[in-house]
């Protein structure tokens, strides 16, 4: 008997949080607003010291509080400093929305150095789960391509307006799991990997609080986004920008591919940020090999034959690596690292 519950014995994983969000939506007034807020074994979810309502004031622009962006050039990352988009809009008012989809994943192991998290990092959104869902990603290998190349969403905290698209919205979201729970739980991050094409598909605009963390180490960016506490006083605070899918697509993207470009070639985002020290990354590809082994598995796994280790797997963390295979192998007592 396993210590600890394996995702393959919950057939819906994590669809529980669809349907708490949508019976808080039914049982509330319409223009009131549901927050949704994960368990975490990282932060103390209580919270102390923060108030929903000024979040709200803070992403809608409404109420006497109209919290202005951080001003400090020191406060903003490396990879958005010389980010055309982030220029742009730092130039202007700062965007308000009324609803908080999550947030947009910034980078896996150093958010400083990279604009975001895409679909495809550790298979965070497989290949089944993409092919799965036509009707929010598209049909075709064209549009899989696209949505993989798309920022993940955090979605540990989420705060929704009551208004009948969001209310469409999120049985969207649940209908996903009844229909094909398969699909739905199969990829690493499961309801969140669906969450996120979802929204995507539906072409939000999404709050990016990514140009304002400054965290190098693996998953340090991650885990500080998890927190409920954090996401309330960025909002609260005006810590973040908004972004359409346009932009996403037109503009983040091809920033992140160029970034990575030169990330291969050992160059960092400091380099072309004026009065910021120059140092030198070394290519990651060199350090990788020693996961060839397990490479195997892991495209079995998550049936993706286009699999690279050096690419979804940090080489400076073989544990993890491990972890990560005897997850997929299924072994007894094994849990996603």
């Amino acid at each position: 008997m396993r210590k600890k519950k394996h995702p393959w014995d919950r057939p819906y994983c994590g669809a529980f949080k669809s349907f708490a969000l949508n019976r808080a939506l039914e049982q509330s007034r319409e223009g009131d607003y549901v927050l949704w807020a994960d368990a975490s074994k990282y932060h103390d979810a209580r919270l102390r010291d923060v108030n929903v309502r000024d979040a709200i004031q803070g992403l809608t622009g409404t109420g006497m509080r109209q919290p202005e962006r951080p001003r400090h050039a020191r406060a903003v990352s490396a990879a958005y400093a010389q980010n055309g988009w982030y220029q742009n809009r730092s130039r202007e008012l700062r965007r308000t929305l009324r609803s908080a989809y999550g947030v947009l994943h910034c980078a896996g192991v150093n958010c400083d150095q990279q604009l975001f998290l895409p679909n495809f990092y550790r298979n965070a959104v497989n290949k089944k789960t993409l092919g799965a869902y036509p009707e929010f990603v598209g049909s075709g290998s064209a549009a899989i391509e696209a949505m993989s190349r798309r920022p993940h969403i955090m979605n540990a905290n989420i705060l929704l307006e009551n208004t009948s698209f969001n209310r469409k919205l999120i049985r969207t979201w649940m209908a996903a799991a009844v229909r094909k729970p398969g699909a739905f739980c199969g990829s690493s991050v499961q309801e969140q990997s669906v969450f996120s094409i979802v929204v995507m598909g539906a072409r939000l605009p999404m709050v990016n609080a990514c140009p304002y963390l400054r965290l190098e180490g693996f998953n340090k960016c991650q885990d500080v986004t998890k927190s409920s506490r954090w996401f309330l006083e960025t909002l609260a605070s005006g810590a973040f920008e908004v972004i359409t899918p346009n932009e996403i697509d037109e503009e983040l993207i091809p920033g992140y591919e160029a970034l990575h470009r030169r990330s291969t070639q050992g160059q960092l985002a400091d380099a072309n940020v004026p009065g910021r020290k120059v140092d030198v990354a070394h290519p990651v590809q060199q350090c990788c090999r020693r996961h060839v082994a397990d490479e195997l598995d892991l495209i079995k796994a998550f049936g993706d034959v286009s699999f690279d280790c050096c690419r979804y797997v940090p080489c400076a963390l073989p544990s993890f690596v491990r972890g990560l295979c005897a997850y997929v192998r299924r072994e007894e007592g094994s849990w996603l690292p």
